[in-house]
């Protein structure tokens, strides 16, 4: 019986280590307030937008 409570603790423990570090971050962002958008720019014009969308905020 012993046996089995380490192997299950090995078990456990190897499940913990294969989360994937991108789920945990989307799951994290998840649970935070607010809403979230995805706001696509041409290159170089990124300053522009957010300074834009600040000052409409």
């Amino acid at each position: 019986e012993g046996d089995d409570a380490e192997a299950d603790a090995l078990a456990a423990a190897a499940a913990k280590a294969e989360v994937d570090p991108a789920d945990e971050f989307k799951a994290k962002l998840r649970r935070q307030e607010g809403d979230w958008y995805v706001i696509h720019s041409y290159a170089g014009y990124e300053n522009r937008v957010k300074a834009n969308l600040e000052t409409r905020i």
